[in-house]
């Protein structure tokens, strides 16, 4: 009599047969061993311009592309892997406002006239982008608050420099799917020293989106219409740097007044850096964008050898071999062990 344990019994057969059929089924037929459904990395590569001297002006980290569309600062940041993931801006001016929270002046980025100048500058962890123009500073009237269009009068004070410097990280960095930009004018032509500056732009949503209130009042989300899940995310700082002719700095508080549409299509936004003498030589201020790219990830796809005839029947082979040792364990648990 053989020893108990020993020998071919069917469970240990089933057993045998199924290791081999669930090893066939991970490994996959020759050629293919080892593929898996997930997606490619993204690219390691350094930040690179992919065009420049004519538009549109493009910049990518192998994470997500940064376009300005036409030679005034209007920009949209696209995910690489999803190219339904992109949030899009406009930049309109900069404005001075009084007291009682009136425009006096207004230099309208988009004004006839202006050369947006670009220039880049790369190392191994960053590229930074540079706009930058003189504006004419115009006469203007209309309430800060209001969020209304500034309308533009006959006349001005003269001109100021505006430079827009934009943040880009390498893919192998922190954050590359984040884009920071700072804001700084100088020169500007005041009115009233007792007025402050403001800044103007617009937050518009892609196809598939709305435009949402942040949870502070320094945000705003971008959200897929679908299921409300966040896009990306436009973060402003509370304060900002003021410098002066004299040599000293000051820290302005931000004052914010938005306006989302009704549908969600568009944001209208008015920052007014107050809470300081006015009459500064500068002013420097860095809003923040994010995108969030898990977003649109599309599910892992299976891979191909999968989807064979062959494969198909070894996974049925597989499921079939599994339900018979469920079987075999449940009887042999069922009956009475044999005496020794």
């Amino acid at each position: 009599m053989s020893s108990r344990g020993s020998g071919w019994t069917p469970a240990r057969i089933v057993v045998v047969v199924a290791v081999a059929v669930l090893l066939t089924a991970a490994v996959g037929p020759s050629g293919g061993g080892g593929r898996t459904g997930s997606r490619p990395a993204a690219s390691a590569v350094p930040v690179t311009v992919a065009s420049s001297g004519a538009s549109p002006w493009v910049w990518d980290n192998g994470v997500v592309r940064l376009t300005f569309p036409n030679p005034v600062p209007s920009f949209s940041i696209q995910s690489d892997l999803n190219a339904s993931l992109s949030t899009r801006h406009i930049l309109t001016g900069v404005a001075e406002i009084s007291p009682s929270d009136n425009a006096t002046a207004f230099a309208p980025f988009d004004q006839s006239g202006a050369n947006w100048r670009f220039a880049s500058v790369q190392n191994a962890s960053a590229t930074t982008i540079w706009m930058n123009a003189t504006l004419q500073v115009l006469g203007a009237a209309g309430a800060w608050e209001s969020l209304d269009d500034v309308s533009e009068q006959e006349g001005g004070y003269g001109t100021a420099q505006v430079a827009l410097s934009f943040y880009l990280n390498a893919s192998t960095g922190p954050d590359p799917s984040s884009v920071r930009f700072a804001v700084n004018v100088t020169h500007w032509p005041w009115a009233n020293a007792s007025d402050s500056i403001g800044f103007g732009f617009v937050d518009v949503a892609v196809p598939g989106a709305l435009i949402r209130p942040g949870a502070s009042p320094n945000t705003l989300l971008e959200v897929r219409t679908q299921d409300a899940a966040t896009l990306s995310t436009l973060t402003w700082a509370s304060q900002a740097t003021v410098h002066y002719r004299t040599g000293g700095d000051g820290s302005s508080l931000v004052g914010t007044y938005r306006a989302i549409a009704a549908n969600g299509t568009n944001s209208t936004v008015h920052l007014e850096f107050g809470a300081v003498t006015g009459g500064y030589s500068a002013l420097s201020f860095d809003p923040y964008i994010q995108l969030n790219l898990s977003a649109l990830s599309p599910p892992l796809p299976l891979p191909a050898w999968l989807w064979t005839p062959e494969s198909l029947g070894i996974i049925g082979l597989a499921g079939a071999v599994t339900f018979a040792m469920a079987v075999l364990a449940v009887r042999s648990r069922a009956r009475a062990a044999p005496p020794p």
